[in-house]
Parts: structure tokens; C-alpha cells; sequence
């Protein structure tokens, strides 16, 4: 089993500095772009002056600190990646008007779409985690939402009501 195989049954949480210089400038698609499988999802972005949920479009700068979630073996590319792995912990998401919870996908809106398709950009939220039956994985862009999954939702705090009812998230 892929998924497996990718250690989803171990999904770890990881802060990491950016200090490639490479991605200085690029946005998170551009950035997660230079991995044929990154294998992990970005939450969050603590730039200088601010927090934010991690999205497509999300520059990136020096020294910025990144959340990914994932496996150990894709977070070691993570790190590749981005530069350095940070013992330092960003704010709680919450302190920075960052919420996240798990939501049923049930919308026919969404069912059938990517996860890049899913439209979840319009509300600034990103998926990080996927359960389907009795696995968790992370998802990349092209992980297909199907109806029944419960995906990990990271959003601004002001919209998860909305990204909620977007899914459906109803039984």
C-alpha cells in the first residue's frame, strides 16, 4: 500500500527555516514544484511581521518559518528543501487567527475534484490531512476528494464556518 509505504501511519507536524536561497521569492506552489513527490502538505507561514495559512500562493522570503506535516521521509525532504529544521515552535495557530478541524466531504461540489480543483483558495484554507476509510495521509494536489473523506482543514479562523458548508460536511 502507497500510503504506507509514504509512513502515513506516523504523520508528524515540523517547523522548518527557510534559508535556501533558491526559494527566496517563490510562492509555495513554485516552491513544493521543484519535488517530483514532496510527500508533505505546508499549514502555516510565520513570516516577520505575520502568520498565515499556507496556500498556493503564499510567497516565501528568508528566514521565514514554515509548518509541513507529513511522514518522517518527506519531511526530511522538507528540510532539504527549505534549509533548516527549527527546535522553535510557531505561536499557537489560534493567537494568530489560524483555526483548523476536521470536515466531512459530502458537497457534489467537491466530490471528484483534486485537491488543487477543490476551489478551498477563495477561503485561504488548505487541506493538510486526509482520512478515508481508517487511513490518514497527507494529500498533494492531485489526491482526488472523494465523498466520506474527512479532511484536516487549515484555515483563517473567520472562515472554517464557510469552508465547512463548502464541503458539505454532513453525514
Amino acid at each position: 500500500d502507497r500510503r504506507k509505504a509514504a509512513g502515513a501511519d506516523a504523520i508528524l507536524s515540523r517547523t522548518f527555516r527557510v534559508t535556501n536561497p533558491g526559494l527566496f521569492g517563490l510562492t509555495v506552489q513554485e516552491a513544493l514544484a521543484m519535488l517530483v513527490e514532496p510527500g508533505f502538505a505546508l499549514s502555516r507561514v510565520q513570516h516577520v511581521e505575520a502568520s498565515e495559512v499556507a496556500v498556493p500562493e503564499t510567497k516565501l522570503a528568508q528566514g521565514d518559518l514554515v509548518v509541513a506535516v507529513g511522514g518522517a521521509a518527506a519531511l526530511e525532504r522538507a528540510r532539504m528543501l527549505f534549509g533548516e529544521a527549527c527546535a522553535e515552535h510557531l505561536p499557537a495557530p489560534q493567537e494568530a487567527g489560524i483555526s483548523y478541524r476536521r470536515i466531512f466531504v459530502s458537497s457534489h461540489e467537491v466530490v471528484g475534484r483534486t485537491v488543487a480543483q477543490s476551489g478551498l483558495e477563495r477561503f485561504h484554507a488548505t487541506i493538510t490531512r486526509v482520512r478515508r476509510g481508517d487511513a490518514d495521509f497527507v494529500p498533494t494536489h492531485d489526491t482526488v476528494l472523494e465523498l466520506g473523506d474527512r479532511v484536516r482543514v487549515v484555515a483563517p479562523a473567520g472562515e472554517l464556518e464557510r469552508v465547512s458548508k463548502y464541503l458539505g460536511d454532513s453525514i
